[in-house]
């Protein structure tokens, strides 16, 4: 949702999570993402695509539900339309950023 709060806030932590830095950069950048391991890779997949044209295709579909699980699946499915609400309401209320940056702003 390009929102520069919603990015700020949780970008260091998905670092801290144990993203790779060149995961993070890449989405930071919207550049082509790096190769990350195939149990991440099924989910990462799955966020682009229901981010992007907003449906998921049935390989992707099922290499997120073999590595989530159902419950898994759902849980990301929902946290993901969580994020975008959020984002959409940061954007539109315009909520500045903290003085103490945790990671460059998005770009324009």
């Amino acid at each position: 949702m390009d929102c520069q709060f919603v990015w700020n806030a949780h970008a260091a932590a998905g670092r801290r999570a144990g993203l790779s830095d060149a995961l993070v950069d890449a989405t930071h950048d919207t550049t082509q993402l790096p190769a990350v391991p195939a149990d991440e890779s099924a989910v990462v997949n799955y966020g682009l695509e229901l981010t992007s044209p907003n449906k998921v295709g049935q390989e992707t579909f099922d290499a997120a539900w073999n590595q989530l699980g159902v419950q898994g699946l759902v849980e990301f499915t929902e946290t993901m339309g969580y994020f975008r609400l959020l984002g959409i309401n940061a954007n539109v209320c315009i909520i500045d950023l903290p003085d103490l940056l945790t990671e460059p702003v998005l770009p324009n």
